[in-house]
């Protein structure tokens, strides 16, 4: 497996190219990677730093980063100068934190350095450990502990190590695995006080003797170092489809002494550098030589690529563009005729200053005209699409020569040449197809560059035409419109007509319109067609066909008149007019539908009335002619009456409304069905019983025509009215079931409609009512009933009510919960019969039968009255009832319910006030009895407590309506600890804050520890009432500010730590 290591690897970078790379990697430049990339006293530009730690972190992945900040001044003459280090150490500057610049603390803090990092190279994944290899020397301040990737450590065999003074150099080799796209490397460094900082530096020394795709290209000048490239710059140039020879090009052009532009190479353009001082027109004059031009810009992106690969180069001067208005001024093209769609001017310009016809472009991308005088680089653009065009597509009638010319080539690279399919090596050559051929020419530029188009000669053929057939036709036929057809596509046709006494024009262009053919004579007369094709401006041979035109015949016919339903016989009376007839089309009923095709036909007509009757006579020849005549059919009358039926023992009338559509009824004939008739136009009759009778009339009209009509006639049956009722109780709905039956034995019949009237108390229309009367006793109620015809009949009943109890109990009664007990009074009574029964509902769920029941009450509620409804029912021996319902006829009030809030809830003897709150429910007035002898009535009290300890709180009330409640609750009073830590001491001996001690109230348990600022132990002790003189190891220590670490329990076992700095002054 191949290593990618990063000391053998210098990449360039390219931002914003036009180069397209199948696998091209953008690993970080090794030079880039050191610490301090960055001026003296800045932050730097990619270092991080952590938060400090006293204890050893354990991940750097969740902690917070800052800016590094670059300084080699925090140790001058301690920290080794990197200036005076060998290559490549001397890369790189040191580092500290932004937020404590050189000076720190005590502690550890992370050093972090962030890479982006592709997913592979040469299909060796970064995942695996090995394949990405990064080598880093330096030195640290203190001590180096730790190196890690996104979190996990390196275990490096020389760390914990390196130092800040020369010789003291650490090396590390950082081979991962690492993980795609971002990857967090974090130095720890431990600084024990005092100056701190990081000095890490890539190597890159051996990046020349590299190559990691085996292209023969150094990883230190591979653009492309992860694809085994084909070109000087190991990497394979874009697809081009014009076959163009990039080598030679390049060839070419390194010959003349120019550089190659390849970051901005394209599919259709490469880019080079003349390092020649020239003129504008000298400048092109020197592209043309070598069968290019100077650049033409067609974007930004192309100008920003230019701009930056020439930066890279360092070229810090103007560079001439293809880009004038030396033939039109004011008006810029460009030299390789591209359109004009992208431009860059600085501000102000094109100004024309002194005829200035060439354009340069500046080091920050715009550009300015200037004078062709001048002498500049210049920027040459070699075209890889050429164009060429092989004009407009042409037609020809078969056997005519026509010439084909090739266009001047564009975009390419002079001198060109051409090629036909046809053979020809000439920019034009002359053809003559016999059919339509496609023409191709290929131009190829000195480059072997290809630019390819085609031409397409059409031939036509002499087009031919399709007439009509002979025709024969009649005077007065429409001719229908003659349509031409040729095979030839686009044909036009001119005719000529030699006999206009047809009808027809001498002469037209295109399809003969439809006309109307005449013939005045009695003999037929022939005209001669002749039609001629033409198309794509060839003319075809011409073709003749023949119209006839026949006189026609006259029609005529005779017919008899008849009454509806008997046929009517026609007779043909037409005139051929010297010719012989030979079909007969009848059509009886005016619809342009043939009836009958015989001579002399006869018909019978749907209906009466009168008829247009169309007869159409044609001879052998096809003449035709046609004939109208009006036709009449007498009408049939229609016999028709009306009646009403009626209910047995009512006559019956019947009324006459037969009609004819032409003249009058004369005649009409009755028949009643029960034996009896009549010769009156509107009769009577009274039938002797129920029943169905089938009634005719036939009505005679003044023609003698005659109409028979048979209709129904029924007689209804009475019915008989019958119901039922049920004895109930006043106020209660009497239930009526009716009984009520009529005949069906001839005809439907059924009750339809019921009437009742409830003794003068009320009605109902319904057929089984319920009705509730307002006097017990007997009630008359009649019942009449009609059937769905009409017919009705009466009947009148006794209903009996019986009356209802009087119930009449109890009065209002208030009291208190829990429990109020009640003793109900009952003085009901009833008019007739006995109360048999009594039920109680006391409202809270209970209830008795017992005529006078006692009852007790309760209430839950603590804030609420509770009223009750109290119900009696009373049932008679007949089952009648009567309840009352006597409203909140009971009421208990509510008992009070006490309670309490306080605060604070945690105090001590120093927040000693306690403000009681109360939440107590309807409550009305307080006492409070606060556990120290301390008594209040007010609602919310405020209490000052002496001592520390625990009380009992009493709380008692009463509600308006003088129920009480009683809650208590404990208040506790905390002790409190105190701490008392100096700032300074002065252990001169003057008895005067000679020594470091810590005054404190409240404490079980003291640890104290002095630190000098490099992270010494100068003093440690447990003792309650410890004290510092100012020695370590019996010396005296320097006038210095120290770092003290206390931590300290309280009376509650609760440790507390206190880290802080006191000087000390002699």
């Amino acid at each position: 497996m191949n290593k990618v290591h990063i000391y053998t690897i210098f990449f360039l970078l390219y931002f914003g190219v036009t180069i397209t790379k199948s696998n091209a990697q953008s690993f970080p430049n090794p030079a880039t990677l050191s610490t301090g990339q960055g001026a003296q006293g800045t932050n730097d530009p990619i270092w991080q730093v952590s938060d400090w730690f006293y204890t050893l972190p354990q991940s750097p992945l969740a902690l917070g980063y800052l800016p590094a900040y670059i300084s080699n001044n925090c140790a001058p003459g301690l920290w080794v100068d990197p200036t005076t280090l060998p290559p490549p150490v001397n890369n790189g500057n040191w580092v500290s934190g932004s937020d404590m610049i050189c000076t720190g603390v005590m502690g550890y803090r992370f050093f972090r350095l962030t890479l982006n990092l592709p997913p592979d190279c040469n299909g060796n994944s970064l995942a695996t450990q090995g394949s990405y290899v990064l080598y880093m020397d330096g030195y640290a301040d203190n001590i180096l502990i730790d190196v890690m990737i996104n979190g996990v450590s390196e275990n490096l065999p020389n760390l914990p190590g390196g130092s800040f003074s020369a010789g003291t150099q650490v090396s590390l080799t950082i081979d991962g695995p690492w993980a795609p796209g971002v990857n967090y490397v974090d130095f720890l460094v431990y600084n024990g006080g005092g100056p701190y900082g990081l000095l890490m530096v890539a190597n890159s020394v051996a990046s020349s003797m590299s190559d990691s795709d085996g292209d023969g290209v150094s990883d230190l000048n591979d653009i492309c170092p992860c694809e085994f490239g084909t070109n000087p710059y190991g990497c394979n140039d874009p697809l081009n489809l014009n076959n163009c020879d990039a080598a030679q090009i390049r060839a070419a052009f390194s010959a003349a002494g120019c550089v190659e532009i390849f970051s901005c190479m394209s599919s259709c353009s490469m880019y080079f550098l003349n390092p020649q001082p020239l003129s504008g027109t000298d400048a092109q004059t020197f592209a043309q030589g070598l069968g290019a031009n100077l650049i033409s810009i067609q974007n930004a992106a192309e100008n920003q690529c230019i701009i930056d690969d020439l930066n890279d180069k360092g070229e810090s001067g103007v560079i001439w563009i293809g880009f004038s208005d030396e033939l039109v001024e004011g008006t810029y093209v460009w030299y390789d005729q591209s359109p004009v769609v992208y431009t860059n001017w600085a501000a102000g310009e094109p100004n024309q200053s002194g005829n200035e016809d060439y354009v340069q472009i500046y080091p920050n991308g715009q550009w300015n005209d200037l004078a062709f005088s001048g002498s500049a680089k210049s920027i040459i653009e070699v075209n890889l699409c050429p164009i060429v065009d092989a004009g407009i597509d042409q037609t020809i009638c078969s056997g005519t020569p026509t010439t084909i010319t090739a266009s001047n080539t564009l975009f390419g690279s002079f001198p060109y040449t051409y090629q036909w399919t046809n053979g020809a090596l000439t920019q034009s050559t002359s053809v003559s197809p016999i059919v339509t051929t496609t023409y191709g020419v290929v131009s190829t530029d000195r480059y072997n560059c290809l630019a390819a188009d085609t031409v397409v000669v059409t031939v036509y053929d002499n087009p031919t035409v399709t007439v009509s057939s002979n025709s024969l036709v009649c005077d007065a036929a429409i001719v229908a419109t003659t349509n031409f057809t040729s095979p030839t596509l686009n044909t036009t046709f001119d005719w000529t007509n030699d006999n206009i006494n047809i009808g027809l024009a001498a002469s037209g262009t295109g399809d003969i319109a439809s006309f109307i053919a005449t013939n005045t004579t009695t003999s037929p007369i022939t005209a001669n067609i002749t039609v001629t094709p033409t198309a794509n401006g060839c003319v075809g041979t011409p073709s003749t066909y023949t119209i006839t035109v026949y006189p026609l015949p006259t029609a005529n016919f005779n017919f008899t008149t008849v009454c509806f339903g008997t046929a009517t016989a026609f007779e043909d009376l037409s005139n051929p007019n010297g010719g012989i007839l030979s079909t007969w089309s009848w059509d009886f009923t005016n619809n342009g539908t043939v009836d009958n095709n015989t001579q002399n036909p006869s018909n019978i007509f749907p209906t009466a009335g009168s008829y247009t009757v169309e007869l159409l006579v044609a001879t052998t020849l096809g003449c035709a002619d046609s004939v109208t005549l009006q036709v009449v059919v007498n009408p049939i009358p229609v016999a028709n009456f009306t009646f009403v039926n009626a209910c047995f023992g009512t006559p019956i009338a019947f009324t006459d409304n037969s009609s004819v559509t032409s003249g009058t009824i004369t005649n009409w004939n009755w028949n009643f069905g029960n034996g009896n008739t009549s010769i009156i136009q509107n009769p009577a009759q009274n039938y002797s019983s129920e029943g169905v009778y089938n009634v005719q009339l036939i009505a005679t009209s003044n023609n003698g025509c005659t109409d028979t009509i048979t209709q129904q006639v029924e007689v209804w049956p009475i019915p008989i009215a019958n119901y039922s009722s049920t004895e109930v109780c006043l106020n209660a709905a009497s239930q009526f079931t009716d009984s009520s039956t009529v005949s069906n034995t001839y005809t439907v019949n059924n009750i339809a409609q019921w009437n009742w009237n409830f003794n003068g108390q009320g009605s109902s229309v319904i057929q089984n009512p319920s009705f509730i009367f307002n006097t017990a006793g007997v009630n008359p109620t009649t019942l009449t009933v009609t059937s769905n015809n009409g017919c009705s009949n009466s009947i009148t009943l006794n209903v009996t009510v019986d009356p209802l109890p009087q119930v009449i109990f109890g009065n209002p009664t208030a009291g208190c919960a829990p429990t109020m007990c009640v003793n109900f009074t009952n003085n009901s009574t009833i008019n007739t019969g006995t109360i048999a029964s009594w039920q109680w509902d006391f409202g809270d769920g209970f209830s008795s039968s017992l005529m006078i029941p006692p009852h007790c009450y309760e209430n839950s509620s603590y804030s609420v009255l509770q009223n009750f409804d109290v119900t009696l029912t009373a049932i008679s021996d007949k089952q009648c009832t009567t309840t009352v319902i006597q409203p909140a006829m009971i009421t208990v009030y509510p008992k009070p319910l006490a309670d309490f809030d306080y605060t604070p809830l945690e105090t001590d003897i120093y927040d000693n006030e306690i403000t009681f709150m109360d939440q107590s429910i309807i409550a009305n007035s307080w006492s409070w009895n606060m556990g120290d002898g301390g008594l209040s009535i007010e609602n919310n009290p405020i209490h000052i407590y002496q001592d520390s300890g625990f009380y009992l709180i009493t709380l008692s009330i009463e509600n308006s309506y003088g129920c009480k409640d009683t809650t208590q609750k404990t208040v506790k009073i905390n002790p409190v600890y105190t701490l008392f830590i100096p700032n300074a001491f002065t252990p001169d001996g003057d008895g005067i804050n000679d020594y470091f001690f810590i005054e404190s109230y409240g404490l079980t348990d003291l640890q104290t520890m002095i630190f000098d600022k490099w992270g010494e132990l100068l003093y440690e002790s447990q003792q309650l009432k410890s004290k510092w003189d100012g020695f370590y190891k019996g010396k005296k220590c320097i006038n210095d500010s120290y770092v003290y670490r206390i931590k300290a329990k309280d009376i509650f076992d609760e440790w507390h730590e206190y880290v802080g700095r006191i000087i000390l002054l002699r």
